[in-house]
């Protein structure tokens, strides 16, 4: 539903759910799941409730734990376009859910996830492993570009025979690596979804997923892991904001901003044309040599705190400072 009650324009993200119902907290009309009004406290007995109390509702389906919503009419959604992640369909898959907000959109926190060349040097002696001594060039595989994203795989130049690592973006907003095992009936990965927020504003749901070795990750403190990935995230946070800026002041294309490498930018430049070809689905974007722009409301800014932008939406984190 829009977060907006008829009424009085309260925001009804603030309410309850009453038997089903969403209740708005001013002054309690509530709301079926079509958006109808059905109840109305200060309505006189025998009174019927106006033909305009109602809130526009889009439809919302579940698919392997995380909702999605067609923003379209309803008759126009397609389920099938929803990305699928095969792997997590192993009833033997066991996964951890990560969630953060980021004050920059939705564009360049994709950038961002499809950019592993930057790794070993931003994130360098993070609790993951990365060395800025093993930065390197990358050798990148285009497999395929088209409505639906992009299918690429990657590997590092200094050892010709490793295995390829999958990295696909899969539109709208989901960025997925499949790591290489010696077991092929292994799998194991990292699903990113992107979320736009609106212009300046995203959210990243991080899901690590594994079918092996399952009991290990089940009894891990999951907050101790939360906390290492918000610093991980967070080392990379200023540089992206900068960055978002100076594009903006700028007023030029990437194209004539960035100086990529084909040995560590291909996949970030891919990203950016991909726009140029199938931005218009999106209400605003930037593309390598076009964009859609909206003005940015800086009225509400995204606060930078950790608890604002990752504990306030996560239970686990939650739950462990409120132990402490």
């Amino acid at each position: 539903m829009l977060d907006r009650c008829p009424h009085r324009l309260a925001k009804l993200s603030t309410g309850q759910m009453i038997a089903g119902r969403l209740e708005c907290l001013y002054h309690g009309w509530q709301f079926e799941t079509d958006g109808k009004c059905s109840h109305i406290p200060q309505l006189p007995v025998n009174t019927p409730i106006p033909r305009n109390a109602k809130v526009k509702s889009y439809r919302v389906v579940e698919r392997q734990g995380v909702l999605w919503v067609w923003l379209g009419e309803e008759e126009t959604a397609k389920e099938s376009d929803i990305p699928i992640i095969k792997d997590l369909e192993d009833p033997n898959c066991v996964h951890t859910d990560y969630v953060i907000d980021f004050p920059y959109e939705q564009g360049y926190l994709l950038e961002n996830l499809l950019d592993p060349a930057h790794v070993n040097i931003s994130h360098d002696r993070s609790e993951f492993g990365a060395k800025r001594e093993n930065a390197q060039p990358l050798a990148f595989q285009i497999l395929e570009i088209s409505a639906r994203g992009i299918r690429s795989q990657w590997r590092n130049s200094r050892n010709p025979q490793e295995s390829w690592k999958y990295l696909d973006f899969i539109a709208p907003n989901l960025v997925h690596y499949r790591f290489a095992l010696p077991n092929p009936h292994w799998c194991a990965g990292l699903a990113l979804y992107g979320i736009s927020l609106g212009q300046g504003r995203s959210r990243l749901l991080m899901r690590r997923y594994q079918n092996f070795a399952v009991n290990s990750r089940q009894y891990r403190w999951r907050w101790l892991e939360h906390l290492r990935q918000s610093r991980i995230l967070e080392d990379d946070l200023p540089l992206i904001q900068s960055q978002q800026q100076m594009v903006e002041k700028s007023r030029d294309s990437l194209q004539k901003l960035y100086l990529p490498l084909k040995s560590s930018d291909a996949l970030v430049i891919e990203l950016r044309q991909w726009f140029d070809r199938y931005g218009d689905s999106f209400p605003y974007y930037q593309g390598y040599t076009s964009q859609r722009t909206t003005a940015i409301d800086l009225s509400d800014p995204l606060p930078l705190d950790r608890y604002s932008r990752h504990t306030v939406h996560c239970r686990t984190y939650s739950d462990a400072m409120k132990k402490w």
